[in-house]
């Protein structure tokens, strides 16, 4: 074998150059020279290895034969992979040293394995202690990725960075997130979503798998399954993944949801966000429902007066109408007088929060946002009412974030203020249709509406049944009513 000699190297430079370019990443050890004896030159090492004599080769001539590029480009590179191959599968430290350059490669470092070698390592089978760590790499650098993620699902038990440190392998973040992504995907296909028969405690076993699995992912990476997650949903139908992921879901919404910690909401895909937004809008509808549920309780255990009975219609009304465009909250927050707040409070958490007491009559404020709009809902009393501001960055920080009272919400510039006075729903639900916010698509009638008028016609975004010509009477009479009303507010 004719191969150039290495120039003269003395072990302390040689030493430093290792370290400068980065041996130690590699697993390579800085103590594999015997002291004072310089390592020999690659074509005698090569030469040993095509002859299977590996009893002598010290650690550190091993690292510098992996890496040295003109032993690779010779006629005989082929065969002497193959015997770094066998040498490697009883040799620990060998071994560790190839799983970790054969990881850098997958990962996108070109210079981490010559080709060649790689090649060798891609076909030969490993046996003995070191089988499932190759057996990993193997299936990864031959894209079997799809099975990877399958076994994980299948044991159901590991992150992925888990798997990969239960069988020695690299955990390098590429190779990571290449299974990562391909989880949602092994979840569905897992035997728990696919017979129906299955408890639905194992679907909230394998949903509370992927939420480790994705707790142990970077931001940026998690994003990116959640993207991914996003379509498995999609191919599911949200309608059945509501019913078997609920704690995933809820899971989602607090750590990537618009409401989340840090900008991963906006970083999502469109498809994905309008995903979602619909799963976590029957979500925070649900919190909607039971805020107005509880608020009409407290009202019940007062004395029976008309007022109160005027205001428990008021609040039934606002749930009901919402219900039909629950696919669009994102977020809900809710202002409670000193009457409601410390129950609500308990239920609600950091959803409710104090209203600050101006003189204004008093009411619950509800604050739900969507992509089109900040909707503030007055919930009852003579200020009942709703006001619709652009989701700006400053009306979003005032709104979802900042101290508020009545008078402060209603000192800000809004897109639309509406009352409730009699037949208010039809004309706002125009109004919506008008600005690009249309009811949930199985939306054929209007509950709450008066029967006989409340059919939806979806191309117009009008109810079918225009009201008579009393009903017009009665509510140009209660709209002058209520703008009086709020004027004096």
């Amino acid at each position: 074998m004719n191969m150039p000699m290495p120039s003269p190297v003395l072990p302390e430079q040689l030493m430093r150059l290792i370290a400068r370019n980065g041996g130690a990443s590699f697993g390579e050890e800085k103590s594999g020279a015997i002291r004072g004896v310089p390592p020999r030159p690659m074509e005698e090492v090569a030469s040993l290895v095509l002859k299977g004599d590996f009893v002598d080769i010290r650690p550190l001539e091993w690292a510098l034969l992996l890496r040295s590029g003109n032993v690779w480009e010779h006629s005989e590179a082929s065969a002497l992979a193959t015997q770094v191959c066998i040498a490697a599968n009883s040799n620990a430290s060998l071994e560790h040293k190839l799983s970790i350059r054969f990881a850098d490669a997958m990962a996108g470092n070109k210079r981490a394995m010559a080709g060649v070698l790689r090649n060798a390592v891609h076909h030969y089978q490993f046996r003995g202690r070191f089988q499932k760590r190759w057996k990993l790499l193997q299936n990864l650098d031959k894209g079997k990725v799809r099975m990877v993620a399958d076994e994980l699902a299948n044991r159901n038990k590991e992150t992925v960075q888990e798997g990969f440190d239960a069988v020695g392998a690299p955990a390098w973040q590429p190779l990571v997130l290449k299974v990562a992504v391909e989880l949602p995907d092994a979840m569905f296909r897992h035997a728990a979503f696919r017979k129906r028969d299955i408890a639905q405690a194992n679907r909230e076993h394998m949903g509370r798998w992927l939420i480790r699995s994705m707790e142990a992912l970077s931001v940026e990476d998690m994003i990116k399954v959640a993207d991914r997650l996003a379509g498995a949903f999609r191919r599911e139908g949200t309608q059945v993944v509501r019913k078997w992921c609920a704690e995933l879901i809820e899971w989602l919404a607090a750590t990537i949801g618009p409401g989340a910690h840090g900008n991963a909401w906006a970083a999502l895909k469109d498809e994905s966000r309008n995903v979602f937004a619909e799963l976590f809008g029957k979500l925070r509808y649900q919190d909607f429902s039971r805020m107005v549920d509880m608020i009409a309780g407290h009202i019940a255990s007062l004395p029976s007066t008309e007022e109160n009975q005027r205001q428990t219609k008021q609040l039934q009304s606002r749930k009901l109408f919402w219900m039909h465009y629950s696919n669009h909250f994102l977020q809900i927050r809710l202002l409670a007088p000193k009457s409601t707040h410390d129950q609500l409070k308990q239920d609600f958490g950091n959803m409710v929060e104090l209203l600050t007491q101006d003189g204004s009559p008093e009411s619950e404020v509800c604050i739900l946002e969507t992509e089109r709009f900040i909707i503030v809902e007055f919930m009852r009393g003579r200020g009942s009412e709703t006001r619709f501001f652009l989701p700006t960055k400053a009306n979003r920080k005032c709104l979802m974030e900042g101290r508020l009272g009545c008078k402060r919400i209603r000192s800000m510039q809004s897109a639309k203020v509406h009352d409730h006075a009699f037949l208010w729903q039809g004309e706002l639900i125009q109004w919506l249709h008008n600005h690009g916010m249309q009811p949930n698509p199985d939306v054929t009638h209007f509950k709450g509406v008066k029967r006989g008028h409340n059919r939806y016609d979806r191309k117009s975004g009008r109810l079918m049944e225009p009201p008579s010509a009393d009903d017009l009477r009665q509510r140009k009479e209660g709209v002058e009513f209520w703008r009086k009303t709020i004027a004096r507010l």
